[in-house]
């Protein structure tokens, strides 16, 4: 077996592929951020209708509060983000042992970006 030299030779004590951990950690990652874009078009849908002239001058009733049933749907949307993040937080606590694992940030942003929507509907809405 060949020495290992820091920085010129591989380390053969390290796996080359990743294992099921990070795999998941990955799609924790891809799918939260898939149910923020899904939460974001659904909370678009729910705003208020922004009234203009032209509803003004048709006499075109517009929404002026948010759509509740709507806003529901996403405050449990929230949740589910949340519970993505504890997950993948979690996960990647067991699993990261060096400083050279990577930190999935996004997963901690996700994290962030529920809480503040779960504390928005319950202390705004």
């Amino acid at each position: 077996m060949a020495r290992y030299i820091p920085g010129v030779t591989p380390d053969r004590r390290r796996q080359e592929k990743p294992d099921l951990a990070g795999q998941l950690l990955s799609w924790l990652g891809l799918g939260s951020w898939l149910l923020f874009f899904l939460i974001l078009i659904m909370g678009n849908k729910a705003r208020p209708e922004i009234h203009t002239s032209l509803e003004s001058r048709y006499n075109i009733i517009t929404r002026n509060g948010w759509d509740l049933n709507t806003a529901k749907v996403i405050f449990y949307l929230m949740i589910v983000g949340l519970l993505l993040s504890i997950t993948g937080l979690s996960l990647r606590r067991i699993r990261s042992r060096r400083r050279t694992d990577s930190q999935f940030y996004s997963i901690l942003l996700m994290g962030v970006i529920s809480i503040l929507g779960i504390l928005y509907y319950l202390f705004v809405l």
